[in-house]
């Protein structure tokens, strides 16, 4: 077995141990809580000893994430993936609260702007907060924008402002509504047989506008399998996602 000085660093040890061994050898490190192990006999920082391979994952992929199901929609670099929930966390509306002469909110921005918004409040602040404090230290803080849909069953419709010439800002955010086009990296949007599996059941919101109106945003319908345009009061499912770094949790690939 790889031999560590007694004091070694252990991230010197971690390198160490890459560099002298590989992958298929009795000393490959296994997996734990999500991590590379850098010695089954020493063990990681947490205290465990269990060997096996470290599981890949790709884009499309299901992840188990302290028991909870998440697609992969993008793989980023230093351990970290966009995701997204498998399943929504419940109905819930864009923006319940607004003028129905003006289409515009309390603050006076188009009812489908996404900044600032009801779903934006609750995502980032209340759905966030509710999360583990190991899941909140492992999400990343995020730069999201969003874009707009000319014609809103067109995922190639794509469109940098919003009604009457709205122009979008780029936001921080630890978790959000998903972009169309997000979405659209790990499911034929195209497609309504591959929609409609994606959705199981449920029709789910986007943080994306229609740029025709100032209350509608796009949404993915399950019984058209299609994207479409639904107004922002509309109860629809919601499915949060969010960038995070898988090195600090317990995950596997669902099979």
């Amino acid at each position: 077995m790889l031999s560590v000085p007694a004091g070694t660093n252990t991230a010197v040890q971690n390198m160490n141990f890459k560099l002298n061994t590989k992958k298929g050898s009795a000393e490959v490190a296994g997996v734990y809580k999500g991590r590379v192990i850098y010695n089954a006999s020493v063990g990681d920082k947490n205290g465990g000893t269990t060997s096996g391979t470290v599981e890949s994952y790709s884009a499309g992929d299901t992840l188990d994430i302290e028991g909870a199901k998440y697609v992969v929609l993008e793989q980023k670099e230093n351990n970290q993936a966009l995701v997204m929930t498998a399943d929504s966390i419940g109905n819930k509306a864009i923006q319940a609260n607004y003028d129905r002469n003006t289409y515009s909110r309390p603050d006076g921005q188009n009812v489908n702007t996404y900044e600032g918004s009801e779903i934006d409040n609750y995502l980032e602040n209340e759905w966030y907060n509710g999360l583990s404090s190991t899941m909140k230290s492992a999400i990343q803080t995020t730069n999201i924008k969003q874009a707009s849909y000319a014609t809103a069953t067109d995922p190639n419709s794509k469109q940098e402002t919003g009604y009457n010439g709205q122009v979008y800002n780029t936001i921080s955010r630890h978790a959000f509504l998903p972009s169309v086009s997000e979405i659209g990296k790990v499911v034929d949007l195209k497609n309504p047989d591959k929609v409609k599996t994606f959705l199981n059941g449920v029709n789910i919101w986007t943080r994306d506008s229609f740029q025709g109106y100032a209350n509608l945003a796009e949404i993915l319908f399950v019984n058209s399998g299609s994207l479409d345009n639904g107004g922002v009061s509309y109860v629809a499912g919601v499915r949060p996602a969010f960038v995070i770094d898988l090195s600090q949790v317990n995950y596997s690939v669902v099979k």
